[in-house]
């Protein structure tokens, strides 16, 4: 079972935001248990002020909050896990419901890659520009003991069919421009397809 230090190192190495609904845990027989685990973690976090509300001006109630509420880690939890000096003010805009799901969906694709693969150091960016396009996530993985590095440009498609994610995202990245310089070198591109009406944005293993 992680502890409360190894769930916020595991949050600061994709950027610091999550929702509490991403916490779940595949120890866990049940989403109950599950759900009471992060729970846990809430109530410590919060009462020593590691992580605060994403955006903390809200004064609306929002209808699935333990989903769509964001938190961001605090320079008190940078400190906390010793990495102060990676901290960072994030601030965010009213964002729509389709996009709260898509972010949620990343969050949980990347937090996925940094718990199979503790043998990697990730380095994790999010590019507003890449070689004309906007992916999701441009992630370095690097392997702490031996010369292994792996670049991702990551993509997380939520579409009803898997021929349009090949139309919009996976045939113009054949013809990017290689030559842009913020393009990584010898990279893949990473697509994570989910076809939206078979999978609900908020599934959890538990709930099979």
């Amino acid at each position: 079972m992680r502890s409360k230090k190894q769930w916020l190192n595991d949050i600061l190495d994709i950027g610091g935001v999550f929702t509490f609904g991403n916490l779940y845990s595949l120890d866990c027989a049940s989403l109950k248990d599950s759900r009471r685990i992060a729970e846990r973690l809430k109530k410590y976090w919060l009462e020593h002020k590691l992580v605060k509300p994403l955006d903390d001006t809200r004064t609306w109630v929002l209808d699935n909050a333990w989903n769509q509420e964001f938190f961001t880690i605090t320079l008190e939890g940078c400190k906390f896990l010793e990495r102060g000096d990676e901290y960072k003010n994030i601030t965010c805009k009213a964002v729509s419901t389709d996009r709260i799901r898509h972010e949620s969906y990343k969050i949980d694709v990347l937090l996925s890659l940094v718990r199979l693969y503790r043998d990697y150091k990730f380095y994790i960016t999010y590019p507003i520009s890449l070689g004309g396009r906007r992916p999701d996530a441009l992630i370095f993985m690097k392997h702490r003991t031996i010369d292994k590095q792996y670049n991702f440009i990551l993509e997380i498609e939520r579409k009803k069919t898997i021929s349009r994610t090949f139309k919009e995202t996976v045939y113009p990245y054949l013809s990017i421009n290689k030559k842009d310089k913020s393009i990584p070198r010898k990279y893949k591109v990473l697509v994570v397809f989910s076809d939206k009406d078979s999978y609900p944005d908020f599934y959890r293993p538990q709930m099979t």
